[in-house]
């Protein structure tokens, strides 16, 4: 059986999915006036009828949280393929093939956006969904959220200080070739260094969150 749907014209099938019932003979292995639905998607497919979701049951409409991995699939009407992804924003790593994809946020994850190229018999398609940072996600420590004062050093000391509820387990100072100059286990949210045995330069504070280091840069004049 073959149909064909008009395209143009005052009767021209508007581009959506459509449900076509069959009416199945005894041969067919079926009793014989089985009415069978087969739902068939008429026209190039729309931006409306795609979506990109983390798998999940049920599925779940991006807003990521950083250092996160995920994976997402795109869905479409009958006969959709999808051939290609793209991705912009903060992410470590993403790939996507077919249907399915994966992606890891970075610590500074803000949001970002996800492409998906795709055809159908009438034609090709690109949708693009844009991701957030999810209100409920951990607190995660950013080189934005730690203070260093004064900077550049203009004394022998100098001060650092980050938000409490981040649970800093150690700190190091470190120069530029990564030599190690001194460790200290903060037990609050701000440490002081001394810095009476540097020379002038550039220098790292390296700040250890579990097995995340976040640095920050300062100089000593």
């Amino acid at each position: 059986m073959s149909l064909k749907a008009p395209t143009s014209g005052t009767n021209s099938t508007p581009s959506q999915v459509y449900t076509i019932r069959a009416r199945l003979s005894a041969q067919d292995g079926n009793p014989a006036g089985t009415w069978v639905p087969r739902q068939v998607q008429s026209g190039i497919v729309s931006s409306s009828q795609v979506n990109i979701y983390i798998q999940g049951n049920p599925p779940i409409y991006p807003n990521m949280c950083p250092s996160t991995t995920y994976t997402l699939v795109a869905s479409g009407p009958p006969g959709t393929a999808f051939t290609s992804w793209s991705f912009q924003g903060d992410f470590t790593s993403a790939w996507g093939d077919g249907f399915q994809g994966d992606v890891t946020t970075g610590i500074d994850f803000s949001g970002g956006q996800i492409t998906v190229n795709g055809y159908n018999s009438c034609g090709s398609f690109s949708y693009s969904r844009t991701v957030g940072r999810d209100s409920n996600c951990p607190y995660y420590l950013t080189a934005s959220d730690v203070e260093v004062y004064p900077n550049p050093a203009i004394s022998e000391e100098i001060t650092v200080e980050w938000p409490a509820k981040a649970n800093v387990s150690s700190i190091t100072l470190i120069d530029k070739k990564s030599h190690k100059h001194k460790v200290i286990l903060p037990k609050e949210n701000k440490a002081k260094f001394d810095l009476k045995n540097l020379k002038p330069g550039e220098y790292y504070l390296h700040l250890y969150v579990g097995e995340v280091v976040i640095p920050k840069k300062f100089l000593k004049k």
